[in-house]
This record gives C-alpha cells, structure tokens and sequence, in this order.
C-alpha cells in the first residue's frame, strides 16, 4: 500500500505540473485543467478495476460451470410458477450477478417466454423477440389488478401479440369489461397451444358465437372456463386431457353430456356452479353412458344435489381414483341421495377408501362433510355438503354420512373436526347421537387451519353447561382458534370427561396461532392454566401456523 500511495504521489505532482503548462492563466484555469485530467485518470483506472473484477469473476469456481448447469440454476431462482408480477423484475436482479449471467439470461429465449400484459410495452416487445421462435405463455388481464391498462394499451398488445399467436403454449385471459381483444384473438388459429383458461370477471359477455381458434388448434389438451359461454361444439373443445367449467349455464343437460363425450380421453374433469333449466327434458338415450376410461380426477362441486346424481349415473370411469363431491341446497330429500351415491362412485374409489385406517369428518357452521384418502395420495373421496345453520339439517346430514360409513367404510379410526356452532349444538340430541356414531374419534381439532382461525358463532353463555361426547381414545386435541375461552373450555371439558383417563394415556395438546407474536401471546397467558388442567403427562405445544387463503385442487 506505501508503493501505491508514492506512485499516487508521483501522478498528482506530474498533473499538477502539466496543468500549469496548459493553464497558465490564472489559478481557477488551473485547478479546471487539473480536474479534467484526474477525470481521465479515474476513468483509466476504473476501466482497469473493472477489467481486473471479469478476470477475477472469470477464474472463480462457480465461472467454470458449463453454461446448461447456470441454466439450471437460474432456473431455481427464477423458477416458472414463480408470481407472474414478479418474474421480470427477479429476472432482471439476477441479470446483474455478473457479466457471464447477464449474457446467458439475454441469449437464452427460453427465458423470455412469458408475456403478461401488465408488464411495460417495451419488456413485452423485448420478450417477443428475445423469446425468438420459442413456445409462449401468455397471460392477459385487463381488470387492473397489477397495473392499470388502458383501451389503446390493451389494443397494442394484442396487436404485437397476434403475428406470435401460432407459437402460443399457454393462454391465459381475464378480463372485466371491454371483451373485444379477447375475441379477436380467440378468433385465430393457434395450432401449438396446449392450455386455454379463459375468465370473465363479470359474466355478461356471451362468446357462444365465436369458433374458438377457427378451429385449428390441434395441440389444445387442458381448458379451464370461468364465467364464460362458449360455442361449446367447437373443435378447441374436442379430444382435451384435463376441462375445467365454472359459473355457467347451459341450455340443458344433455348438452353439457356432449360435451363430454367430445373428450373420451379426459384425465380431469371439474365441474362447479353449473346452471341448468329448471325444467328440463329427460336424458337423451345416447349420453346415458359417457365411457371416459383415462379419468383419474372428478369433481363436481356447487351443483344441485339431483344434478350431480345424475352426472355421477352418466359418467362412466371405473379408473377413477379421486371423487370430490360439494352439493349445495341440500333441502328435503338430500337422505334418499346420500344412500344412492355410492353405487354411483367410480370402482376405483370405492376400492380405496375400502381399505382405508382413518377418516375425516367435519361438522361446521354451514357444512357437513367426510374425506376418505389414501396417505399414499392415490385416491380417496371427499363429500361436502352446504347447508344453512339449522340443528335439524346438521344431524340429518351426519347421518347419511354415517350411512356411507357404516356401509361403503371399514376405517376403524377417525378424526373430527368441528367449530364453535358444532359445540353450541351438543345440547341437541341428535347431533350429539350421530357425533357418537362415528368411528373411534382419535384426534379432535377445534377450528379450520386452512382458511382462518375464526369462529364467527357466538359464544353460549359462559354459565350454560355443556360436554364433550366421551371420546376414551382420543390421542390428540389441536385448536386453532383466537378464543382463549374456547380453548379451555374444551380442554376443560375433555379432561373432565369421565371416560378418559388423563392419568394413564397421554393426550397431546397443541394450541395454534397466526404469527409469532401471536404465539408469543397465547403462550404466556396459556400454557400455566392449560398444564392446571392436563397435569404433567400430557404433552403441550404452542405452534405458529400462517392462515391458508386457498385449497388446492
């Protein structure tokens, strides 16, 4: 560092004297002269510096790396379900890692194969040509919930889309007004694309009238439709692997049956929220049996429970391994189809669950429900039914599912859970009767982790006096509600049940919360009267458990 500091000292004596040479006219002229020649000085040095980094950069390990390996790498980093909003902007930091880096991400156009619409016009030009010939995957949303988009902004970039449609993978387009972009695109061909999802936010644009893709889209095999009245007999809609429909109306019955049959090699079917005439016509022979041997995955979620009978009685998929089933408005009648529907269950299912050591069963507010799945993940059953919060329905409700236990079931264990409207029911005798019938309760959970830890039920009066059913097996209580009150009132409650021997088996407690602070909280003010109740052979932990906004299909 001395030899640098005297060659510094050399340099500013010689600038110093070649600046009076050129300046000798005044001592601002000189100190001007000086300034520029430093400039020039520090630039020398920093390209230098600079030089010296990339041939330090070039020589470290990670440099050495075929360029394929920084490819697999950065696709970790910025991996293709990372948030869409997002991508660019991490694409952009990890450009800026180094030289070597920036150069793979800008001439590798598997890279730039995303276009959404609420990037910047110039990254999406930049996409469409850096992607070169690459697939695409396109996502359009105009409803300005990323980046508000104007008439002209939406009309460019369908504009700059069109020429690039044929090489189109996936497209994804949402939309909340003005449909006539979507329309015109809908309206080319698309001879690559394997994915379609299309959803109107609102629901009042009818797209009955447009052949979807002029009919050439070969290559089409996943559909998802939300909120969207399609031309259903268009070619985009025959021959798919995985359809998806939901919020629709339909004319009738039968012409959702044949849509159906157009894909007789569907792995997936969901079907949610479909309307159909009040009065409609009886099957047409022809769709009375729909053969869809390759079915893996049925859902029919949100349709009237006599229409979802008769979609479970037309589909014939003995390979169907995953049932999910949610009937809504089950009024009057509802008992005679919970004894009907497992004759119409998938062969497959119906193996499964067979063989199954534990069920679920969930009794809330507004839901009754059983799940039955393998821990192996390959198949099970899940059976939700909706209804208003009447102690009468919940009961009748129970009861048909413990039909389908008794008699399409042999798990020897199960687990339940339930809410703060559940508890408010154990007065009713019937609800309390069919709770008792159910398969050796072993775990109790007291509230639902997957969508938030509220119980909106009002509380019972702190003097009305209520129990636990005798549960002698139970193994594990977790509770993941907010009310502190709750939670020691069944902690309480099924420790004061005579039937279970506290002394002698130990329960395990665990007590969940939002966030750490949460934890925190509940922690101090809990765990000395929780462990007044369950004594020192009971194990209890406090748990952080971040509230889940969405159940994955």
């Amino acid at each position: 560092m001395d030899q640098i500091s005297a060659r510094v000292h050399e340099i500013d004596i010689l600038i110093t004297r070649i600046a009076g040479v050129d300046a000798p006219c005044g001592e601002f002229a000189r100190a001007w002269a000086e300034a520029e020649i430093w400039a020039t000085v520090e630039e020398v040095i920093r390209n230098k510096a600079s030089r010296a980094r990339q041939v330090r950069n070039a020589l470290l390990p990670i440099q050495q790396l075929p360029t394929e390996v920084v490819l697999q790498v950065l696709c970790m980093v910025v991996p293709p379900f990372l948030e869409q909003a997002d991508y660019y902007m991490v694409l952009r930091q990890v450009s800026g890692v180094c030289h070597r880096w920036r150069q793979i991400i800008n001439s590798t156009p598997t890279l730039w194969g995303r276009i959404h619409s609420w990037d910047s016009a110039y990254v999406v030009k930049e996409a469409l040509k850096r992607s070169a010939h690459h697939a695409l995957d396109v996502y359009f949303d105009n409803d300005n919930r990323i980046r508000p988009m104007g008439r002209a902004e939406r009309y460019n970039f369908v504009e700059n889309l069109i020429p690039h449609l044929g090489r189109c993978r996936k497209l994804a387009l949402g939309w909340d007004s003005d449909p006539r972009q979507v329309k015109e695109l809908l309206g080319l061909p698309a001879p690559q694309l394997e994915q379609l999802i299309l959803r109107d936010e609102i629901g009042n644009d009818d797209f009955a009238t447009v052949e979807i893709f002029a009919g050439q889209a070969a290559f089409l095999k996943q559909v998802e439709i939300d909120r969207v009245a399609c031309r259903w007999e268009s070619a985009a809609f025959k021959g798919l692997k995985s359809l998806s429909i939901s919020n629709v109306s339909f004319q009738s019955f039968n012409q959702i049956l044949e849509l159906l049959q157009y894909s007789p090699t569907l792995l997936k079917l969901k079907l949610q929220h479909i309307i159909f005439p009040d009065s409609d016509a009886d099957i047409d022979p022809m769709f009375r049996q729909i053969r869809l041997p390759l079915l893996n995955n049925l859902q029919i979620r949100s349709i009237h429970w006599r229409r979802t009978e008769s979609l479970l009685g037309c589909i014939h998929a003995p390979g169907c391994a995953h049932l999910h089933l949610t009937m809504d408005d089950v009024e009057t009648g509802i008992e005679g189809s919970l004894a009907r529907l497992p004759a119409l269950w998938p062969s497959q299912v119906r193996i499964i669950i067979l063989n199954l050591r534990s069920i679920r069963v969930v009794v809330k507010e507004v839901e009754t429900a059983l799940f039955a799945s393998s821990s192996d993940g390959q198949g099970g059953l899940s059976l939700v039914l909706r209804r208003g919060a009447y102690f009468e329905r919940s009961a009748i409700l129970l009861g048909g599912i413990n039909h389908i236990i008794k008699n399409y079931l042999s798990a020897p264990e199960s687990s339940l859970q339930v809410d703060s409207f559940t508890l408010h029911c154990l007065h009713h005798g019937n609800i309390l009767n069919e709770i008792l019938r159910l398969p050796t309760v072993t775990r109790l959970d007291l509230g639902d982790p997957l969508y938030n830890y509220e119980m909106p039920y009002a509380c019972p009066h702190e003097d009305q006096h209520w129990t636990l059913p005798p549960f002698p097996s139970l193994k594990l209580i977790r509770c993941f509600t907010p009310r502190e009150d709750w939670v020691m009132r069944v902690i309480g409650a099924a420790f004061h049940n005579p039937t279970i021997d506290a002394q002698n088996r130990a329960i395990d407690i665990q007590v969940h919360s939002r966030t750490e602070q949460a934890n925190e909280d509940c922690t101090s003010r809990l765990a000395p009267r929780i462990r007044a109740v369950i004594g020192e052979s009971n194990r209890l932990s406090f748990i952080v458990t971040p509230v889940v906004d969405t159940i994955s299909d």
